[in-house]
């Protein structure tokens, strides 16, 4: 632009010249702003996608916790019933023969 301005031209060509090229660099200005912006939304949207995946392992990582604790709780369970059900069937054998039954 400079070369224009200091060129031999008439006055009115270089206007003619350096107006749309001043509106050029303008529009080149708004164009890279924008762009700014945008790439900081994306980084902020892109963080708060990491801490939202972060969470959800954190998340998962509970929950295989309580589930494994609650196999254990119920194969506990299951023990005990099996072994309360074991003894009552080994208590009414051993009270048949005890008691036998009258033939």
């Amino acid at each position: 632009m400079l070369d224009i301005k200091q060129s031999d031209l008439l006055e009115s060509r270089k206007r003619q010249l350096v107006e749309p090229i001043q509106q050029l660099f303008q529009t080149l200005e708004d164009k890279k702003r924008v762009e700014e912006r945008l790439l900081e939304t994306y980084d902020d949207l892109l963080d708060q996608v990491k801490s939202a995946l972060e969470a959800k392992r954190e998340i998962g990582v509970q929950l295989a916790v309580q589930l494994e604790s609650l196999k254990k709780a119920s194969i506990s369970f299951f023990a005990i019933l099996f072994f309360l059900s074991n003894r009552s069937a080994t208590k009414a054998i051993s009270l048949f023969r005890v008691y036998p039954w009258k033939k």
